[in-house]
């Protein structure tokens, strides 16, 4: 492969006027929302390994303003003991169907607005302190929030409105997950795709006992895989078809890791993330190289 430069073009980066800075999640490195699916067969961990990630960003997803809604009909006792232990910010829904989710996706919204407006009444406050002429709309939105006298600025988050996180465990019967050309289906699907976007600005993470039940559409919109040991090692090649660029194009790479991490025996997972950072790990925080030249290609801690 040969490369010639052709003319002075050279790539940069457009600023976007008036674009958030959103907050970097300690887990993955990067700023992107978290487009998940975690898949396990029954008692592999996924909940205690979701429970685990949202208090490892508790700062981002369980602080503030910010919300967790985990939706699911069979909530066991540690996700119940989460919600007690975080009950400003975890709310448990016990059923996926339109009602909930619209309720969701309402109070989302809700909270993103008046995060909007306060953040506008404050920036109009602090020209109204330096003396710069203010619009009478400006003037007046001062006056309904009276100045914003006793205001609490140094709690307020300014760079974002509050961060969501919706997670669907234990629902791929559903058709919103499992039939994508189904009325439902088309209504989440469209969600799904402005999940990271207003008015919704959502982590969205599913739970399933059976990977190829959430439908092709959603799972390759997905940065963020999960993969728990299944004894069905046709769910491994659907997943390696998907993120085969990080295990070197080598089915082999993929199979040697779930091989070592069953041999484990621990509740470990393998971890596969793909958006402006890329990585594939066991757990949450032991990464694994794919640059031996032995035939499995693949470097790991030993057992």
């Amino acid at each position: 492969m040969q490369f010639k430069k052709v003319n002075g073009f050279k790539p940069r980066l457009i600023k976007a006027k008036g674009a958030y800075k959103l907050p970097t999640y300690k887990t993955t490195g990067d700023d992107s929302f978290l487009f998940g699916l975690i898949g396990g067969i029954r008692n592999a961990g996924k909940s205690n390994t979701t429970l685990v990630l949202i208090e490892n960003e508790k700062d981002i997803m369980l602080s503030g303003d910010a919300k967790v809604y985990f939706v699911s009909p069979t909530v066991d006792a540690k996700v119940k003991g989460f919600a007690e232990k975080y009950p400003d910010n975890f709310f448990i829904y016990d059923e996926l169907n339109r009602n909930n989710l619209t309720e969701i996706f309402d109070d989302m919204k809700t909270r993103i607005d008046e995060w909007i407006e306060l953040k506008e009444v404050i920036d109009i406050y602090h020209r109204f302190e330096k003396g710069e002429p203010l619009m009478p709309f400006e003037e007046e939105l001062l006056v309904v929030y009276n100045f914003l006298d006793g205001f609490d600025f140094a709690s307020f988050n300014h760079d974002h409105p509050p961060t969501n996180t919706l997670i669907i465990d234990d629902s791929m019967s559903s058709p919103m997950l499992s039939s994508p050309q189904s009325k439902d289906g088309k209504w989440f699907v469209k969600f799904a795709c402005k999940h990271r976007h207003y008015p919704y600005m959502t982590n969205l993470i599913f739970l399933t006992q059976h990977i190829k039940q959430i439908s092709r559409v959603l799972r390759v919109n997905c940065n963020l895989v999960v993969v728990f040991p299944f004894r069905d090692a046709s769910i491994y090649h659907s997943v390696f078809q998907e993120y085969s660029t990080l295990f070197k194009n080598k089915i082999d790479n993929f199979l040697a890791l779930m091989e070592n991490i069953e041999a484990r025996n621990n509740h470990s997972h393998a971890t596969i993330y793909y958006d402006k950072k890329r990585f594939v790990r066991v757990g949450w925080d032991e990464e694994v190289r794919f640059d031996d030249p032995k035939p499995t290609g693949l470097a790991v801690a030993p057992l």
